[in-house]
């Protein structure tokens, strides 16, 4: 075999690797986000690379990846478990995310173009077109798993719309706690349903270009969603001392 066909072998096994990583990574997240594994939980390699279909590599380095993405704990000598977050780090994450996203909400409606705005409107009419069921106080747990989607999507084009490029890069880095907290808090009977009517009232800002008002709606907006989080945390946590 010739040294550049061996080169090309070695360099389309490490991608197969990282492919491979990479949807053993989505995989795990999204069964994380289904609430598939609840907090504490231990996530074992073997099963999982064997309903994957892949060999252990892969795994490790998914939920290393979601470690560092704050999803996951890893102890030594035990293995990885999910995060079981305190309702203090609840609280301070919801603290951080009220502050990046109630600047975000005035440089949004200073800066915002008809293109910019277009999106986050698109955004909103399509999820009330194709999720009708979340005006409901019951929703299924498919329909809150898209819910969850949307939520992100107008969260970060908000963020986006700023046109702070710092301050888009600091939201990125608790982007995903966010996310699997929003997923917990939406499965409360009623809020996702709730949290459509603030973000009707949001975008009515934005269009008026009244930031003041933005700024105001979301802190509401993020005051009452993290209230009813640690309500279900705590919840949560008391079962969790039953068993």
């Amino acid at each position: 075999m010739s040294v550049e066909k061996t080169l090309l072998t070695k360099t389309e096994l490490v991608l197969e690797r990282s492919l491979l990583a990479d949807q053993a990574y989505e995989y795990i997240k999204s069964l994380l986000f289904k609430g598939a594994f609840p907090p504490g939980s231990w996530l074992r390699i073997e099963p999982l690379a064997q309903r994957l279909g892949v060999s252990t590599v892969p795994v490790r380095e998914a939920l290393t990846r979601l470690v560092g993405d704050g999803l996951l704990e890893k102890l030594p000598h035990q293995g990885f478990r999910v995060r079981a977050f305190t309702r203090q780090e609840v609280a301070e994450i919801y603290e951080l995310r009220c502050a990046l996203e109630k600047h975000a909400a005035k440089l949004a409606a200073q800066r915002r173009t008809p293109e910019t705005l277009e999106i986050l409107e698109q955004l909103h009419a399509d999820v009330l077109e194709t999720m009708p069921q979340l005006s409901e106080e019951a929703v299924d747990s498919e329909v809150l798993a898209r819910f969850r989607a949307y939520n992100q999507q107008f969260h970060t084009q908000i963020v986006a719309m700023a046109g702070n490029t710092q301050l888009a890069e600091t939201y990125r880095n608790i982007a995903l706690q966010i996310e699997y907290l929003v997923g917990q808090a939406a499965y409360i009977p009623g809020r996702a349903a709730q949290a459509l009517r603030e973000h009707e009232r949001l975008l009515q800002a934005l269009r008026l270009g009244d930031g003041e008002e933005a700024q105001r709606i979301v802190e509401a907006h993020l005051q009452r969603a993290m209230e009813d989080l640690l309500a279900r945390w705590e919840g949560i946590q008391d079962r969790r001392r039953e068993v």
